[in-house]
C-alpha cells in the first residue's frame, strides 16, 4: 500500500496546504538517486550529484519550515484557547456561588446570559480544543512518519539528520500531549473523580456517529432474522421426533454460510473494538484507505446475510417436514450460488473494493512463499487456521453442487473424499509455515522468534495427518489426545505470551505490559476466554450416543468447535493488532511509528 495514499487519508481538509509534498519530494529523491548512479557507474566527478543533494536538502528545508511554522501559530492558538476556556470555567464557577444581587454588580445582563449558556457547555467547550490538540498531534505524526520515509530512501545522510534536529514539530509530543493530558485532568477534577477515564469519555463522546439508514436496516434485518429464528424452533420442536437423514446432506451448506456470516459479524465487532479505543487499523494493517468501510457498514453485510441465511434455511425446514423432504437441498443450492454471486460480482455494488481487496489478500497469504508477507497477510492466514471445519464445508459444498447429491438428497462424496477433508483444512498451516521461512529468509535475525511458530504450525500439521490414518481411534488415541492437549497449551501459551506480549512484569498489573489500550480486566477476560475456546476440541470427544439423533450429532459438534473458534479468533485478533500498534516486533514495517486516526475514540484510554 503507497504511503501517499496514506498520507492523503491523514490530512485535516483545511490543513491541507501545510502538509508535505511528499509526491513531490519524492520524485525529486528519484532524481537525485539516479545522478548518483549515473555519475557512480561513468566513474566521473559527482557534480551533477552533489548539486543534485543542494537542492534535494533545500526542498527539504523548505518544506520542513512550512510544516513547522504552522505547527507552531496553531500550537499557540490553541494554548490561548484553552487557557480562555480554563477562564471562562472559573469565572462560571465563581459567579455560581455568589448571590443575586452581586451577580448584577459585576456582571452585565448580556454578559450574565452569556456565562449561563457556557455554563451547561463544559463538554462542548473542551472538546472543540481538545479535537483541535488532537488533530495537531496527528498532523505532526504522519509528517514525521513520511519524513523519516523520504529520508530512509536517501539512507538518512548527516545532512538530514542535522537539519530535522533545528524543527520544533519533532518534538510535539513533549509540547501536545502534556496540554491534552491537562484538560482530562482538569475535567476530572470538576466531575470531583480521581480517574481521568470518565473525562477522557466525556471529551470524546459523540465521535462515533449513527446514521439512521444503516440503523433503519439493521433493524429490519435483526426483525427478520429474530421472525425466522422462532419460525424455525417451532417448525423444529413440532417435529423433533421426525428429524432424519434428509437434513443432513445440505447441513455442511448451512454451516458454512452461517460460519461466513458470524466471521462478518465478528470483524465488525473488532472494527468498533479498536476504532473506539482509537487504533489506527487501517493504518497498522496497510490496507488502501480508498476501500475503507465502517463498522456499521460491516455489521450491516453480515446482518443482511444473516437474515438471508434464516430465511432460506427456515424455508428449508418447512419444505422438508411439510411439502417434498426429497426436494429441500434445492434451497441449499440456491443458498450457495447466491453467497457466491454476492461475493465476487464483478459490479460495482456491494463494497467491490473491499471485496477485492480481501481476496488479494488471501490470496497472497496463499502464495506465501512466493508473495509478501504483510502484517495484513499474516492475520489473514492466521484466520484462515481456525476456520478449519468451514474449509471441509467449501468442499463438500462444492461436491454437493457438482454431482448430483443435490438432486438425490443424498450425503455429497467426491473422489479422494477423506483426502480432501483431511488436506484441505492442513492448507493454511502449510501457508504459515510458508509467511515463517519467507520471513527468516529476507530476515535471518527473525529467525529466533520463529522458531516457536514452527513448532505451532508443524505440531497442528502432525495432528492431522494422524487424524487422517485414524490413529485418534483404538490403541492409538491416548497418544493422539496428550498430544493435542500438549499442543493446545503450547499454543495458549504463545497467543499470550508471544502474540499479545503479556506475561511480562509491569506497572499495569499483573502480566500485563507496559503499555496498553484497553481497560486491564479486558485483557484478563480474554487470557482466561482464549485458554477456554484453545480446548474447545474436547467437544468431539463426546460420544454419538449422547445424541438422539445420530446422523447429525457430529455435525452439530463440528458447528459449536466453529462457533467457538470464531469468538476466540476474534478476540485474539484484537490484541494482536493492538499488540502490533504498541510494540513493532516482527518488524513487518520499516518505520516503527504509526500515527493516531482522525476519529477519536469513544474509550481512548
Amino acid at each position: 500500500m503507497k504511503f501517499s495514499r496514506q498520507l492523503d487519508y491523514h490530512k485535516i481538509p483545511e490543513w491541507s496546504s501545510f502538509y508535505i509534498d511528499y509526491r513531490a519530494m519524492k520524485k525529486l529523491i528519484n532524481r537525485y538517486l539516479d545522478e548518483y548512479i549515473k555519475s557512480d557507474s561513468q566513474k566521473s566527478p559527482l557534480l551533477s550529484s552533489e548539486q543534485m543533494l543542494k537542492a534535494v536538502l533545500e526542498e527539504f528545508e523548505a518544506q520542513l519550515t512550512k510544516i513547522n511554522d504552522f505547527y507552531i501559530e496553531k500550537k499557540q492558538q490553541l494554548k490561548q484557547e484553552l487557557e480562555t476556556v480554563f477562564i471562562c470555567i472559573s469565572r462560571i464557577r465563581t459567579v455560581s456561588t455568589m448571590g443575586e444581587k452581586d451577580v448584577k454588580n459585576i456582571l452585565s445582563l448580556e454578559e450574565k446570559d452569556d456565562l449561563q449558556d457556557r455554563e451547561t457547555s463544559l463538554q462542548r467547550a473542551f472538546s472543540d480544543v481538545h479535537r483541535q490538540f488532537w488533530w495537531l498531534e496527528v498532523f505532526c505524526e504522519i509528517n514525521s512518519i513520511a519524513i523519516l520515509k523520504l529520508s530512509e530512501k536517501m539512507n538518512v545522510c548527516a545532512e538530514l539528520k542535522l537539519l530535522f534536529q533545528k524543527y520544533d514539530f519533532i518534538n510535539w509530543e513533549n509540547e501536545l500531549t502534556p496540554s491534552r493530558e491537562e484538560m482530562y485532568t482538569y475535567v476530572a477534577g470538576q466531575k470531583g473523580d480521581d480517574d481521568d477515564y470518565d473525562a477522557i469519555r466525556l471529551l470524546t463522546s459523540g465521535s462515533i456517529y449513527y446514521k439512521s439508514g444503516d440503523i433503519v436496516k439493521m433493524s429490519f434485518s435483526l426483525g427478520i432474522i429474530c421472525a425466522s429464528c422462532i419460525v424455525t424452533i417451532y417448525l423444529l420442536l413440532m417435529n423433533y421426533s421426525n428429524i432424519d437423514i434428509n437434513i443432513y446432506p445440505s447441513f455442511p451448506v448451512f454451516r458454512l454460510t452461517l460460519a461466513i456470516n458470524l466471521v462478518i459479524i465478528a470483524a465488525s465487532w473488532i472494527i468498533y473494538w479498536v476504532e473506539a479505543h482509537s487504533l489506527n487499523w487501517i493504518y497498522i494493517l496497510e490496507l488502501n484507505p480508498a476501500n475503507r468501510f465502517s463498522y456499521l457498514q460491516v455489521l450491516w453485510v453480515g446482518l443482511f446475510l444473516s437474515a438471508l441465511w434464516s430465511v432460506i434455511f427456515m424455508l428449508s425446514v418447512f419444505y422438508n417436514f411439510y411439502v417434498d423432504n426429497e426436494g429441500s437441498e434445492h434451497l441449499a443450492m440456491i443458498l450457495l450460488i447466491m453467497y457466491f454471486g454476492l461475493f465476487f460480482c464483478p459490479f460495482n455494488m456491494f463494497f467491490r473494493g473491499a471485496r477485492w481487496m480481501i481476496i488479494k489478500t488471501f490470496l497472497e497469504a496463499a502464495i506465501a512463499p512466493f508473495g509478501p508477507v504483510r502484517f495484513r497477510n499474516y492475520m489473514m492466514a492466521s484466520w484462515v487456521t481456525s476456520l478449519a471445519i468451514p474449509l471441509k464445508d467449501v468442499y463438500l459444498s462444492i461436491c454437493f453442487i457438482s454431482t448430483d447429491a443435490w438432486a438425490l438428497n443424498q450425503y455429497p462424496k467426491c473422489f479422494l473424499h477423506d483426502f480432501w477433508l483431511y488436506f484441505l483444512p492442513m492448507l493454511p498451516f502449510t501457508w504459515r509455515l510458508f509467511q515463517i521461512f519467507n520471513r527468516i529468509y529476507y530476515k535471518p535475525s527473525m529467525l529466533k522468534g520463529q522458531v516457536w511458530n514452527f513448532f505451532r504450525y508443524g505440531t497442528s500439521i502432525i495432528l492431522v495427518v494422524m487424524t487422517y490414518f485414524e490413529m485418534n481411534k483404538g490403541e492409538h488415541a491416548f497418544v493422539w489426545i496428550l498430544m493435542y492437549l500438549v499442543c493446545t497449551e503450547y499454543t495458549s501459551f504463545l497467543d499470550v505470551y508471544q502474540d499479545w506480549g503479556l506475561l511480562r512484569n509491569s506497572r499495569n498489573g499483573w502480566i500485563l505490559r507496559p503499555n496498553i489500550y484497553f481497560p486491564k480486566n479486558f485483557y484478563y477476560w480474554v487470557i482466561f476466554l482464549n485458554f477456554l475456546f484453545r480446548f474447545g476440541w474436547t467437544v468431539s470427544l463426546l460420544p454419538a450416543q449422547a445424541f438422539e439423533n445420530q446422523y447429525l450429532s457430529s455435525e452439530f459438534l463440528m458447528l459449536i468447535m466453529c462457533i467457538m473458534e470464531i469468538i476466540r479468533r476474534t478476540l485474539w485478533s484484537v490484541l494482536r493488532i493492538e499488540r502490533e500498534r504498541s510494540e513493532n516486533t516482527e518488524k513487518y514495517r520499516k518505520i516503527d511509528y504509526i500515527p493516531k486516526p482522525l476519529q477519536l475514540g469513544t474509550f481512548l484510554h
